[in-house]
């Protein structure tokens, strides 16, 4: 490092500074601009929080693992929660300005899908029509955890297939965000996780039994 070279050049300089050459004040300058140059990047890397980090596939790679195995274990309370939804309490709400219980578990199933085919194809598109016929193919709630059972596994082997300059390469949302597309797994997650929490919280109000989550429920001690 520049410091250390002029620490060294200093404990090399006559104890009578004023035997000092005006060359190797000169040469030691010279040295300083040069070395500081070249660890400029890096300093500003280091330094300036509104400078982002590359991301390299190989670190894209673990991400995208890590993230997908976090998601990959939250599937099967995902699978109860819907599943604990029945016909004849699917058009349930809490209020009127409430998605009903089916709408929720609808979109949450097909929704998370729809991420995994973003990241999966490098963009973000939101076709309502599509949306609109893969919902309206499901006519019991059956169908639609059947779906879920069957796709999410597909799409998540896909994911982490994606070779590491994909996943590290940036994808615009809607203008909203603009991250690397291992980013989005933990997104479509979260966003799963919400939307499941919503769910959720409808089951017992809606006279169905709360399914075993992060640990034991209460409807499940009562057998």
């Amino acid at each position: 490092m520049a410091v250390q070279w002029c620490d060294d050049q200093w404990h090399d300089m006559p104890a009578d500074l004023t035997d000092v050459t005006r060359e190797q004040i000169d040469a030691m300058q010279s040295e300083i601009d040069r070395r500081f140059a070249e660890r400029w990047p890096e300093i500003q890397r280091r330094f300036n929080p509104d400078e982002e980090a590359t991301m390299t596939g190989e670190h894209a790679k673990a991400i995208a693992e890590m993230l997908t195995t976090v998601w990959e274990n939250e599937f099967p309370a995902t699978c109860a929660v819907l599943g604990a939804v029945k016909n004849d309490n699917r058009n349930y709400k809490p209020d009127a300005r409430s998605r009903t219980a089916w709408e929720l578990a609808t979109h949450l199933a097909t929704t998370d899908i729809w991420f995994m085919d973003s990241i999966l194809n490098g963009a973000f598109e939101w076709n309502q029509d599509a949306v609109a016929k893969l919902e309206s193919s499901f006519t019991s709630v059956d169908d639609v955890v059947a779906f879920y059972k069957k796709t999410f596994p597909e799409k998540l082997k896909a994911l982490r297939a994606l070779p590491g300059d994909k996943l590290a390469s940036n994808i615009d949302c809607f203008g909203n965000f603009n991250w690397p597309a291992v980013q989005y797994i933990g997104f479509a997650n979260n966003h799963s996780i919400h939307h499941r929490g919503q769910l959720a919280a409808y089951l017992r109000p809606m006279g169905s039994r709360v399914p075993n989550i992060y640990g034991p429920s209460a409807d499940d001690k009562e057998g």
